[in-house]
């Protein structure tokens, strides 16, 4: 399972990140952890992606979408947030201690605009970054493989 992971698009559809996505092949599913929900629809449509999963950001208002989502995917527990809720600008304690009380094996987030991917008592905390208004400059997003039980994860920065 290829998941393609973005957060922060803020609405502004940069054509630019689609097409550096586009040169990573065919992925399975995207997942948007927040902060303009609706550019999924946009997204989906350029990268032919037909599943996917979104929760909202402190800026996604009158969404339809949750705050946080779990899901299993091939075998491996997902939580899917966008960070704020849980104060991850200012650290990841309280996210930790929710992740492993739900037996996570991954969480993806947004809401720093910055990338992040690390293990913390075997789990991987990943942050896509934005790829439209990144802090710091750097501007970037996430891909995701889960294969044959294992977790393989890449940040794409340019």
């Amino acid at each position: 399972m290829r998941i393609l992971v973005l957060s922060d698009t803020h609405g502004n559809m940069d054509y630019t990140f689609l097409n550096k996505i586009k040169k990573h092949g065919k992925f399975d599913m995207l997942v948007h952890c927040g902060d303009c929900c609706k550019d999924v629809k946009s997204i989906l449509k350029e990268t032919n992606i037909d599943e996917y999963i979104n929760v909202n950001g402190n800026c996604d208002i009158h969404n339809e979408a949750n705050d946080s989502e779990k899901i299993i995917v091939d075998g491996k527990n997902i939580i899917i947030t966008h960070g704020h809720i849980f104060g991850v600008k200012k650290n990841l304690e309280e996210l930790k201690n929710y992740a492993e009380g739900e037996n996570a094996d991954i969480v993806f987030f947004g809401h720093t605009h910055k990338s992040f991917s690390q293990y913390f008592n075997n789990i991987l905390y990943f942050n896509p970054g934005s790829a439209c208004l990144p802090t710091y400059g750097t501007y970037s997003y996430g891909i995701v493989t889960i294969e044959n039980g294992q977790v393989f994860d890449e940040i794409i920065e340019w």
